[in-house]
């Protein structure tokens, strides 16, 4: 997160440049298969012209004409009038075989006839296949008396009179609405007692409509997609199961996967029943005039979706939870509201590292500006905060109050919102020079080798708004003088995503515009770089909502950080040491009340959590840093309620309140903190089983993965898995529960959670598990009882209790 400034934007997708691509790298190593960037692929729309970017950047975009007022009347899909006159489906006063009655539907406004009266009647019937009709449209250029426009219905004689058009009408193409969504009809008839003016006649059997035909070239599994869509007032994405033939601008053997929002939409990535399909449609219902669509960055993945195998490949993580989890915090952990300076002591009995979000703009006035921390020592501060910020005592004290580690996210923006800073791409006149002369500075004072405060620092925080070309220079210059600044230091870059380059590399300053790290990462800012850094929150579209979820979820957001892994594992070097991959923001906004929808309860907050803590340890991540240490708002939206600690109702300062979230990470790291993940032996929508092990002690981790709710209710369901081996439970004790108790893990019953023996050396673990992981501690080494769990099978599958 960004904490200078945060503020709603709509993301276009423009691409303006071809983009940066860094010599001798897999720009895109981390992403997964998708359909719709292949030369194969072929689009049809119904108007407009569709693009398909084969280079990783847009997927499927595309822009249609107006379906309304006049853009459907030569669209043999939606005017089911088209041409009917032509092929003698017309009849008049005037006689059957009038060849001018072609004309009436053309589709041509600057056509038309003169429909005259016979005995006191003037008349044409356009007859149609029977079909509702959602609307009826004419243009009427000439009446001596009133016009009646009507429907009728079929197998009768009678007629429903859609309006009556009077001489004071103002001439225009009109498209009226029949207000009968269900009768079948099987004629259009305009009548008068005398003469009139007719000009083109139209009928639409639904409302209008602008589709896509996506043709895949051949049948290919289809289970995600992921959409950025505006204009229409409904929209549906379509799956044709059929893969023999189709025929654009009918609906016939399409298969509909799912509702999506109407107006701005930019989805996270949504999963429905995966079909085999060669052809996609995506329709949009378009019914108000003067609208066009826009659909951009349409993709379309297998079963595995954006993120990959919902259960990649298990790696044992050499760090313990304690060294992983960490905390985000601000200069003085915002001392008017829990004390100053006051913060390390209240997290230090939880997490051991920080990442502080470092200003550049306190420390400097403008890129070119020295800085001279020696001077900020001696009390002249900085110029850009001259004459009391000294950053040396606030690292200190974080150290003094139990702190072990510290990580410096220096922080800087092109634009802050719409306004131009001082760190604005036009005000670096010398990018690598100047990036390199803070870091070296920067890194020289602060680093382990030198004041031993900054254990590790990034190279901006979420710096998007740069163009690519330009970033890495900056990205590089920065690397450079960290390095050379102390070598010790730990380097990260921004952070950055890998599972969607939908964003162009140079943009024109809409803020989100760069995340991609295939962008703006160059080979040499990546040989100067100990880890990656990325962020990535649990949200997931459900029912056409984005919502918190669990990091389990099939959905959840939080996956990206795999996409981040294969990047990495993808561009490793080829000796030495290999990156890390830190996951600098993470967690979830837990409140009694929020006005965002991806807000969760208090309970599932903390649930979220501690399964999050040992989900991302699986996974194989190299440190978890929560976002945030503190509620910023008693009214939350997004990001307003993601702290672990909050304040009373009367925000009486300094006094504040511990949420459940902050107890059950303390919690879970006083139980379990010296242990790092081994293997996973059960992962299913049933139940998760981890083995976890330290120095003398493994230590069987289990939860539900749906245990949490909003409604603060806990979910209960048993479950069993059986250990293929006898297991030695240190000193006979029970499971316990990483619960929210501020005195500790709840000791559970035995009739609770139980592991039963069956035969000499079976045992099955049952019982009832909620969303809160409960833990037995077993004496045979981890190593072990994986051994001979894998030998005998692969991983299980929980098997629910009936």
């Amino acid at each position: 997160i960004t904490l200078m400034m945060r503020i709603p934007l709509l993301a276009f997708v423009m691409v303006l440049s071809v983009p940066y691509y860094a010599c001798g790298l897999d720009v895109h190593a981390g992403l997964t298969q998708d359909y719709t960037i292949s030369a194969t692929t072929t689009l049809i729309p119904t108007s407009g012209a569709p693009y398909l970017n084969a280079s990783y950047t847009t997927g499927v975009s595309w822009v249609s004409d107006q379906c309304l007022p006049q853009g459907y009347l030569t669209r043999e899909d939606a005017n089911i009038l088209l041409n009917l006159c032509a092929k003698a489906s017309c009849s008049s006063s005037n006689r059957t075989d009038d060849p001018q009655l072609a004309v009436l539907t053309d589709g041509n406004l600057q056509t038309g006839t003169t429909v005259h009266a016979s005995g006191g009647s003037a008349r044409i019937t356009i007859n149609i296949q029977p079909s509702v009709v959602e609307k009826v449209g004419f243009r009427i250029t000439g009446q001596a008396a009133p016009v009646l426009v009507q429907l009728q219905p079929s197998g009768s004689s009678s007629l429903v009179t859609v309006v009556t058009v009077t001489s004071s009408s103002d001439y225009q193409f009109d498209t009226l609405p029949t207000n009968d969504s269900h009768t079948q009809f099987q004629a259009v008839v305009l009548s008068s007692t005398a003469d009139f003016a007719l000009s083109e006649v139209t009928a639409m059997r639904e409302p209008c409509y602008e589709a896509i035909y996506i043709d895949l070239g051949q049948p290919k599994q289809i289970g995600w997609y992921k959409l950025k869509l505006s204009g229409g007032t409904s929209s549906r994405l379509y799956i044709l199961a059929s893969n023999d033939t189709f025929s654009s601008g009918t609906n016939q053997g399409l298969v509909a996967v799912g509702p999506i929002d109407a107006g701005w939409l930019d989805t996270a990535p949504i999963q429905f029943s995966s079909v085999t399909a060669r052809y996609v449609s995506l329709k949009i219902v378009q019914d108000t005039a003067w609208v066009r669509v826009s659909a951009s960055s349409l993709h379309l993945w297998d079963a595995n979706g954006i993120y990959g195998l919902p259960y990649p490949a298990d790696r044992a993580n050499p760090h313990s939870l304690s060294d992983l989890l960490g905390i985000n915090t601000v200069w003085g952990w915002m001392g008017t509201l829990i004390g100053d300076l006051a913060g390390p002591a209240l997290y230090s009995p939880v997490m051991k590292r920080v990442r502080l979000y470092h200003n550049l703009d306190w420390d400097i006035t403008s890129p070119s500006c020295p800085i001279n921390y020696t001077a900020m020592s001696e009390g002249m501060g900085t110029p850009g905060q001259p004459g009391w910020l000294n950053w040396d005592t606030m690292y200190a004290e974080m150290y003094e109050k139990g702190m072990e580690a510290v990580d410096a996210s220096i922080q800087f923006l092109n634009n802050n919102g719409t306004k131009v800073t001082q760190f604005s791409q036009v005000n670096w006149k010398n990018p690598y020079q100047d990036a390199y002369n803070y870091g070296h500075s920067f890194a020289s004072h602060f680093g382990p080798s030198n004041k031993n405060l900054i254990k590790s620092a990034e190279v901006g925080n979420e710096a998007w708004d740069y163009d690519a070309d330009f970033w890495v220079q900056v990205e590089e210059g920065m690397l450079q003088g960290f390095h050379d600044g102390d070598p010790t230091m730990l380097r990260l870059t921004g952070a950055f995503q890998a599972d969607t380059p939908d964003v162009p590399p140079n943009g024109d300053n809409i803020f989100w515009n760069g995340k991609y790290i295939g962008y703006r990462v160059s080979d040499q800012a990546l040989s100067l770089v100990d880890n990656l850094n990325v962020h990535a929150y649990s949200w997931a579209t459900i029912n056409a909502t984005l919502r918190g979820v669990g990091p389990e979820h099939p959905l959840s957001s939080m996956k990206a950080v795999r996409n981040m892994l294969r990047w990495r594992d993808g561009n490793q070097p080829s000796g030495g040491k290999g990156r890390g991959v830190w996951l600098t923001e993470w967690g979830w906004d837990g409140a009694s009340q929020c006005w965002d929808s991806r807000c969760v309860s208090l309970l599932s907050q903390a649930a979220f959590a501690v399964r999050g803590l040992l989900w991302g340890a699986r996974e194989g991540v190299d440190a978890m840093t929560w976002y945030f240490f503190a509620d910023l708002s008693l009214s939350p939206g997004l990001f307003g309620a993601s702290g672990i600690i909050t304040y009373p109702a009367n925000m009486t300062y300094p006094v504040f309140r511990y949420k459940p979230v902050y107890w059950a990470l303390h919690n879970q790291v006083g139980l379990l903190g010296t242990f790092h993940h081994v293997a996973a032996l059960v992962e299913s929508e049933v139940a998760y089983v981890y083995l976890l092990q330290n120095a003398s002690l493994t230590a069987i981790v289990a939860w539900r993965p749906s245990g949490a709710v909003d409604n603060e209710t806990l979910t209960t369901s048993s479950f069993s898995y059986s250990f293929p081996t006898t297991i030695n439970f240190h000193n006979n004790a029970p499971f316990v529960e990483i619960g929210i108790d501020p005195s500790g893990p709840t000791v559970l019953p035995s009739d609770t959670f139980r592991i039963d023996k069956q035969g000499p050396s079976q045992f099955v673990l049952s019982g009832k598990v909620t969303g809160l992981p409960r833990v037995a501690f077993v004496d045979q080494p981890a190593s072990e009882l994986v051994h001979v769990i894998f030998s005998k099978q692969k991983r299980r599958t929980a098997v629910p209790i009936v």
